[in-house]
C-alpha cells in the first residue's frame, strides 16, 4: 500500500508540473486548437497529409519520443510528452466522432 501511496504522491506532483507547463504554453501561444491549426498549415505546406487538427501532434510526439529514446533521463521531455498527450485528448474530446472508451465524465 505504501508503494501505491508513494506513486500517487509522485503522480500528483508530476501532473501539477504538467499543468504548470500547459498554463505557460497557453499564456505564450493561446488556445491549443488554434496553435495546432497553425502548425497544420505549416505542415501541409510541406506536402504532408494531415486531415485533422490532432494530426499535427504526431511530429511533436515523435520528437519527444525520439529525444527520450536517446536520453530518458531528461525530465522535461516526459513532462512535454504528457502535455502533448493532454492537448491531444482535449482536441479529440471536442470532436463528435471521438471514441471515448474508458473516458470518465466527472
Amino acid at each position: 500500500m505504501e508503494a501505491k501511496k508513494s506513486f500517487l504522491e509522485f503522480a500528483d506532483l508530476f501532473f501539477e508540473g504538467v499543468l504548470f507547463v500547459l498554463e505557460d504554453l497557453y499564456a505564450r501561444y493561446g488556445d491549443p486548437e488554434q496553435f495546432l491549426n497553425r502548425m497544420t498549415s505549416f505542415l501541409m505546406a510541406r506536402d504532408q497529409e494531415y486531415k485533422r487538427v490532432s494530426d499535427a501532434l504526431w511530429p511533436l510526439l515523435a520528437l519527444k519520443l525520439a529525444r527520450l529514446a536517446q536520453d530518458p533521463t531528461v525530465y522535461d521531455n516526459w513532462v512535454d510528452l504528457a502535455g502533448y498527450a493532454a492537448i491531444g485528448a482535449y482536441v479529440l474530446g471536442k470532436q463528435p466522432d471521438a471514441d471515448r472508451a474508458g473516458h470518465r465524465d466527472d
